[in-house]
């Protein structure tokens, strides 16, 4: 760690014996450590070529910087690929951009819960098959679904071609039946619903069963995040739930989205834009120069301005990262996608490209 406290102690005592310059060599090492965070974020040979060079201003043997950075490289091989997109082709790639399994798929999603639905063209099959593989790119769930979707609290939403929605477990076994013409990802053990058999919907638990049926004023249910679901009632307002059907959060805005870190975006009939906390209060004034905005990840969220171009925000509503790009993801292990005018590239929470 950082030599705080009594390491500063150790510290003082060694650069006094060896002539060096105590408040240099401290800098030294903070940066140092600085360094190897990032490399953790955001592996790359460039970064740890800086902290050998760094390591050795701060009087670090060779070789323990060696094991320092291969005990990070180590854990980086694990880091879960992510999602890229060029040209209608799906590939999954390092924090680098280095592709890291060689197939390439006609639809993917992004990894979760070790898993990751991808589509492909089977021999045979009129139409492309969804299956499941691992991060190392190995098939587990086989290529047999019409569609299929990422995994949330051990289950996925599958179908048939053209047929109804169910859900499968991890073995690929098909647990609750496809009888859903809509079907969500679970959260809080909870999934919005429409049951096609019995011409009702609601949320239904992890056996199937219903249990918060839709009411007759609820036009539209989304699926819970953070102990909340966002419901629109009849009126044309957005409110929220909690997990046993009781409205939290009023129905009184124009459009709402996930809440994130305790914070949701929301809208009101004049088009401003801010966020709410879970009781319902405004934590950041809503503005009329905000167009479209996601859910905070890792303490930022991403936002549009009225010309459409994505930037960052914090909690308090500033601009940390410019409105520059056409479209912006959520941040995930310091790292998030954005689009310009050419492929996808990954940003660090500077806003620069790693």
């Amino acid at each position: 760690g950082k030599p705080f406290n009594t390491q500063k102690k150790y510290l003082k005592k060694f650069s006094e014996n060896e002539g060096l310059d105590f408040v240099q060599l401290e800098n030294d090492i903070c940066t140092f450590i600085d360094i190897l965070d990032n490399i953790k974020n955001t592996p790359n040979k460039l970064m740890e070529k800086f902290a050998e060079e760094k390591g050795q201003d701060c009087h670090i043997s060779n070789s323990m910087i060696r094991d320092l950075l291969d005990g990070i490289s180590q854990k980086a091989r694990h880091v879960v690929p992510k999602l890229k997109y060029v040209e209608g082709i799906y590939t999954f790639t390092d924090s680098d951009g280095n592709t890291v399994i060689p197939e390439k798929w006609v639809d993917a999603w992004e990894f979760s819960e070790g898993l990751a639905a991808v589509a492909k063209c089977v021999p045979g099959e009129k139409y492309w098959k969804y299956g499941y593989i691992d991060v190392t790119g190995k098939t587990i769930i086989p290529f047999q679904w019409g569609d299929a979707e990422s995994f949330s609290e051990g289950l996925a939403v599958v179908a048939p071609d053209h047929g109804d929605h169910g859900y499968i477990d991890k073995t690929g076994r098909l647990v609750i039946p496809c009888k859903y013409g809509v079907a969500g990802y679970f959260c809080n053990n909870r999934a919005p619903v429409w049951d096609n058999t019995i011409g009702e919907g609601g949320y239904i638990d992890k056996t199937g069963r219903i249990v918060i049926p839709q009411k007759e004023d609820w036009n539209e249910i989304r699926e819970f995040r953070e102990g909340l679901a966002p419901v629109r009632n009849k009126d044309d307002k957005w409110g929220f739930i909690d997990t046993l059907g009781n409205v939290i959060i009023p129905f009184e805005w124009k459009s709402v989205g996930w809440f994130g870190e305790g914070y949701a975006p929301i809208w009101d009939n004049a088009g401003r834009c801010g966020y709410i906390d879970k009781t319902g209060r405004v934590v950041i004034s809503l503005r009329d120069d905000w167009d479209g905005a996601g859910w905070f990840s890792e303490g930022l969220a991403p936002i549009t301005n009225k010309d459409e171009k994505w930037g960052y925000i914090d909690k308090t509503g500033s601009v940390v990262i410019p409105y520059q790009w056409n479209d912006a993801w959520y941040f995930e292990d310091g790292v998030a996608w954005v689009k310009s005018s050419g492929p996808y590239r990954l940003i660090n929470k500077n806003g620069e490209y790693v």
